[in-house]
C-alpha cells in the first residue's frame, strides 16, 4: 500500500469495506514494525471495524466519528508532536486504494488527491479552541509523497 504507517496512524480511518484493507496483513506487519506489540495491533484493529460500521449518513452517529478523531488527536499531541489541528479521513477500499496509487504517482512532491468519489466523512480538531468540524463529501485534500511515493504528509482538506 502506497500508504506510509504514521500517515495511516495520524490521519486515516478505515469506512464500510475499508476494514479488508486496513485490517490486513500488510498493515499489521508495518504497525508491528512501528513497535506495536500484538495485542495491541489486535486492539487497534478492533476499534478501527466498530468505527468502520458506523455509517456516514446517520448525523446520530457523528459524535463517534468525532470521538475517534479526538481520540487520535489527543494521542498524537502526547505521543509525538504538537500541532494546531488534527484532521481524521475515513475512507473506504476503493479510497484507500485510490490514494495509495496517486501518491505513487507523486513521489517526493505535494499532490492533490483527487479521487472519483467523494471522502465519506473528515473530522479536523483544532487544538487551540478545542472544537471540531465534520466534513462530509469533501472532494479530497492536498498531502506529499516521499522519495518512495508513500503518502507521508496531510496538509489540508479541499471543500
Amino acid at each position: 500500500m502506497g500508504i506510509a504507517i504514521d500517515f495511516l496512524i495520524k490521519h486515516v480511518r478505515p469506512i464500510d469495506d475499508g476494514t479488508e484493507l486496513l485490517c490486513g496483513p500488510e498493515v499489521r506487519a508495518g504497525l508491528r514494525a512501528y513497535g506495536m506489540t500484538a495485542a495491541e495491533v489486535t486492539a487497534l484493529f478492533t476499534g478501527w471495524r466498530a468505527t468502520a460500521k458506523l455509517s456516514s449518513t446517520d448525523p446520530h452517529q457523528d459524535i463517534e466519528f468525532a470521538r475517534t478523531a479526538w481520540t487520535v488527536a489527543e494521542a498524537r499531541w502526547g505521543e509525538l508532536y504538537p500541532t494546531n489541528k488534527s484532521t481524521i479521513v475515513f475512507l473506504n477500499a476503493p479510497l484507500l486504494k485510490e490514494l495509495s496509487y496517486q501518491s505513487s504517482q507523486h513521489p517526493g512532491q505535494n499532490f492533490t488527491f483527487d479521487p472519483h468519489e467523494m471522502l465519506p466523512v473528515a473530522v479536523t480538531i483544532t487544538k487551540a479552541s478545542s472544537t471540531y468540524q465534520i466534513v462530509k463529501g469533501a472532494s479530497g485534500f492536498q498531502a506529499a509523497a516521499d522519495a518512495a511515493g508513500l503518502c507521508i504528509h496531510f496538509e489540508r482538506l479541499l471543500p
